[in-house]
């Protein structure tokens, strides 16, 4: 039967999430923690480790932004060094040269021939000592191109887009919460369903041993609803345990102990909502939800990065200054004068050839940009299509509902008829058994589509974004 299959599904799916759930298997002792959907749906938010590796990544997205900034202002550097050396410059004296005099060109003076002495000098590259210089120095880059600005721009974008990955997290965890949340409420409802098939059962089946032991029924009507209760059995057997499943998978993403208790309040109900249409969703749609929004900043994105790489073919232009103050490069005895003075002035760059390097990456990022441009139609019609999809999954449970809910009343009437008709020996046994069954079945399907209903609807709020993370 179709609950059967429900239950069989929502075991399997849920067998996976205990195995990567499983963490420390402590008791824990003490009330069960109760929960409604908003208070789990907080919790979660509080707890789940995705959510703070998303918060890290956009503060670091955040960090990145400030270092683009940085280029749009002077950078200021104070520096100073300290060199021995044992190869400065000094004059050294030499060997002395005598120089020949002449006689004065007068024929009245007697010849007198002799040698002036003078003193002999070098240039040695022998004198140790110590250099010291300090320099403070400013270095601004006038023109870029625009790349600087362009580049904080691009670390701006990322900045954004990390946020909304924080967010699209956010909501993701939202809707796989209620999902577990809902898990939980239609699993209970089947339990109390198989509760009350049973008990039912049972008390047919003591009309029907009451009725063998005064010898009007035969011993076969008699193990027929034995083996009815214990198939109601098995199938409770079944439900209860798809309780603790869906409960395992809720704590999971609660970030809780495995074996903590947990109780959620709460049942499925029926609503009477006005059904949305899904073409006034569209537009709300693609302007909230984080990933059409993120697409977008990534095309503006791709789009700067082409002007980036554009404006490596431009050239450059930056100023400089800087003051500075030196001490021992000179010949004593100035070695030990400190000298300082300041030197400014403005440098450019003029790419003249790199191989065709910025021809290959300006035609990268264009082919990037189109890229994005494509991703973003598609993600906008895949997005339009969850939104079709949510609805009409809406649509098909209400109607489900409304079906199952007359099927329901229908199995309810038939059987109290079969079992009165049974009374007073107008019916056979498997006529009431019949009759049992199919009230079993059409109250799972019953609270089936009220789950299903309750899915559909999370899908589509998680389609259109619906702002997430406060409750509901």
């Amino acid at each position: 039967m179709k609950y059967r299959s429900a239950i069989a599904g929502l075991v399997l799916a849920l067998l996976s999430v205990m195995q990567m759930g499983a963490q420390n298997s402590t008791p824990v002792s003490g009330e069960p923690l109760r929960l409604t959907l908003d208070e789990a749906i907080a919790m979660g938010l509080t707890r789940n480790p995705q959510i703070a590796l998303g918060e890290a990544a956009s503060d670091a997205a955040a960090a990145q932004t400030m270092q683009a900034k940085s280029h749009l202002y002077p950078s200021v550097a104070l520096s100073g060094n300290w060199v021995h050396s044992n190869t400065l410059p000094e004059f050294k004296t030499g060997s002395t040269t005598y120089i020949p005099t002449l006689p004065p060109n007068d024929p009245g003076v007697p010849f007198h021939y002799h040698l002036l002495p003078f003193p002999g000098f070098e240039m040695a590259n022998t004198r140790e000592g110590d250099i010291y210089g300090v320099k403070v120095e400013a270095q601004y880059a006038l023109f870029t191109a625009n790349r600087i600005k362009n580049g904080v721009k691009v670390a701006e974008l990322n900045q954004q887009t990390a946020a909304l990955a924080v967010q699209q997290t956010r909501n993701e965890l939202v809707f796989n919460i209620t999902q577990a949340y809902n898990g939980i409420l239609v699993t209970e409802e089947m339990v109390r369903v198989t509760d009350d098939a049973y008990n039912t059962a049972n008390g047919h089946y003591k009309q029907v041993r009451a009725l063998y032991n005064e010898g009007m029924v035969s011993s076969q009507d008699s193990l027929r609803v034995e083996t009815q209760l214990a198939n109601i059995r098995s199938q409770q057997v079944q439900a209860k345990n798809g309780v603790e499943m869906a409960k395992l998978g809720l704590k999971n993403l609660l970030n809780l102990d495995l074996d903590t208790p947990l109780e959620v309040e709460g049942r499925l109900t029926e609503t009477t909502e006005q059904l949305p249409v899904a073409e006034d969703l569209y537009a709300q749609a693609i302007a909230n939800r984080p990933e059409t929004r993120t697409i977008v900043l990534r095309e503006q994105m791709a789009s700067a990065l082409v002007d980036i790489a554009k404006a490596n073919a431009a050239p450059t232009v930056g100023l400089f200054a800087n003051y500075q103050w030196n001490r021992g490069q000179e010949m004593p005895p100035n070695d030990t004068i400190w000298r300082d003075g300041y030197q400014a002035g403005a440098a450019m760059s003029v790419p003249l050839f790199d191989g065709r390097a910025t021809e290959a990456q300006v035609a990268q990022a264009e082919a990037n940009l189109r890229q994005v441009r494509e991703g973003r139609r598609a993600l906008e019609l895949g997005v339009r299509t969850q939104v079709s999809q949510a609805v009409l999954a809406m649509k098909a449970a209400r109607e489900q509902i409304d079906a199952t809910e007359a099927a329901v009343k229908s199995a309810e009437k038939n059987a109290q008829v079969a079992r009165e008709r049974y009374a007073v020996g107008l019916a056979s046994n498997l006529e009431v058994m019949d009759a049992q069954t199919q009230l079993l079945a059409a109250r799972a399907q019953y609270a089936a589509a009220l789950a299903e209903y309750d899915n559909a609807k999370a899908q589509l709020e998680a389609a259109i974004g619906a702002p997430q993370g406060e409750g509901k």
